[in-house]
């Protein structure tokens, strides 16, 4: 049981950052201006030495190296990036002396007064973030976007909005404890980052936490691991929880809500007539049609977001009519290009780089048209996840694999037309090759489900090759 208990008054206390990055800055600025004694700990120490006596910010810090042997005894706060793993020795032994370790969301957590909004799941976050920040921000709402997206969490502080709405991955979640929230969403649990959390289960429990305090719990009724775990709910005094608020429990799914469902205040859902909240409809079906599958469950959860956020009615079906020109973001499953063959025959070249697990990668495969031909690219670093369920499909939905980086050989013999490719280029080339043989329309598809840093800087970057070498392709 890590302690979460610390004096938020940081004036000559001593703190430890441990990591660098985006978030590790923030809690650098973040305490530095709060009077705090930093040392800052990075498995990169070399390369920080060099660079402190020119950089304002590491000037201002001692440095430390972050390795197995680092000790933290002594420190009144350990502030550990997301990227750290918790169960590196040297982490775990400052848990077993008592410190208080947590996340950068922790810590605005302490310091937060605006209503938050927090959005969790193994797919989808970017996407339902943004979706509520253009439909809030039309509504003449003040909102700031952060967490795993947009700006850290720590900067949101500086300044005053209507409402703050965060991204957050489980790794934050983890060593996050009291975060309270206004809304809290959890869209789907599939396997991701099994290399750091040991199994699916521990996977969602982590997720699971963004319920703990708060007011209203939005949960995907075709997915268990998204449910309100029993700990959370105020009714349960054994487990500590603060049972003074009133929690309110809403749902989203593909499936139609259970009518005895007593406890779920909301039930969003489409049918054949439109998208319905309980009985009344909110949407005509043909304003959702052109909508990707997973992009309508996205919707529904930002909608519900909205409702709970947006208490006049009129402002709720504004904000509603303005989600219907979301065109969505960079990376997830967008249109690169769309070629037409001598022939007459068309091919889709479609750029869901974002999909680094095969979660994302089986919601990605199922907006595809089953009549139409199937290039998929996959590969990079799998992280551990299970690649049964998306192989299955592949075999039944693939006409070519192109499989590429670290992880290339794991998808061996799940499709009778693979191609093991040395990058991305290579890929694009294999892909237009097979596609001119085509007498049908096709599609070429980048959904990897695996991280991308093995052979790109991040997802952005093998997206953006993906889109040059589709770009700087020709056809007759």
């Amino acid at each position: 049981m890590h302690n979460t208990s610390f004096d938020t008054q940081y004036q000559d206390k001593a703190v430890a950052v441990i990591g660098f990055g985006v978030t590790g800055q923030a809690c650098v600025k973040f305490m530095l201006a709060r009077g705090a004694n930093v040392t800052l700990f990075d498995s990169k120490y070399d390369d920080l030495l060099d660079k402190q006596i020119d950089d304002p910010l590491l000037v201002q810090v001692k440095l430390a190296r972050f390795d197995e042997s680092s000790e933290f005894e002594g420190f009144h706060l350990v502030l550990v990036s997301p990227g750290v793993n918790t169960q590196k020795n040297a982490i775990q032994r400052a848990i077993k002396l008592g410190l208080p370790l947590v996340s950068d969301i922790e810590l605005f957590a302490r310091h937060n007064t605006t209503p938050t909004i927090g959005i969790t799941g193994s797919n989808g976050k970017s996407t339902v973030v943004d979706m509520l920040n253009t439909g809030l921000s039309k509504e003449g709402l003040k909102v700031a976007v952060g967490g795993n997206f947009g700006n850290s969490v720590l900067e949101l502080l500086d300044e005053q909005y209507d409402v703050i709405v965060l991204e957050l991955s489980s790794f934050q979640l983890e060593l996050t404890f009291s975060l309270k929230l206004s809304v809290a969403a959890i869209l789907n649990v599939s396997e991701d980052h099994i290399d750091r959390h040991g199994d699916l289960l521990s996977y969602a429990r982590a997720k699971q936490g963004i319920y703990k305090h708060a007011d209203v719990c939005i949960f995907n009724r075709d997915d268990v691991l998204t449910a309100i775990p029993p700990e959370a709910l105020p009714e349960s005094k054994s487990q500590g929880v603060d049972d003074s608020r009133s929690q309110r429990l809403f749902s989203f799914g593909k499936t139609a809500p259970l009518a005895c469902s007593q406890a779920v205040e909301l039930a969003i859902f489409e049918n054949a007539e439109g998208l319905y909240i309980n009985n009344a409809k909110i949407l005509k079906y043909e304003a959702i049609a052109h909508l990707a599958k997973h992009n309508v469950l996205n919707l529904q959860v930002a909608l519900l977001c909205a409702k709970a956020i947006l208490k006049d009615d009129n402002a709720f079906k504004k904000c509603t009519m303005s989600l219907m020109t979301y065109r969505g973001l960079a990376h997830r499953f967008s249109l690169v290009r769309q070629t037409t063959l001598a022939n007459g025959m068309q091919t889709q070249w479609i750029n869901d780089s974002k999909a680094t697990n095969p979660g994302a990668a089986i919601a990605a495969i199922n907006c595809i048209n089953e009549n139409d031909n199937l290039v998929l690219l996959v590969g990079g670093d799998s992280k551990g996840t299970d690649l049964s369920e998306l192989k299955s499909l592949i075999s039944s939905r693939v006409n070519l694999l192109l499989s590429m980086g670290k992880d290339a050989r794991r998808f061996a013999g799940c499709c009778a037309n693979t191609e093991f490719v040395a990058s991305m280029e290579s890929a694009v080339n294999a892909a237009k090759q097979y596609v001119e043989t085509c007498t049908t329309n096709s599609v070429v598809l980048l959904s990897p489900a695996c991280a991308s840093m093995d052979m790109f800087k991040n997802y952005q970057h093998r997206g953006e090759v993906f889109e040059q070498a589709v770009n700087a392709q020709e056809f007759s």
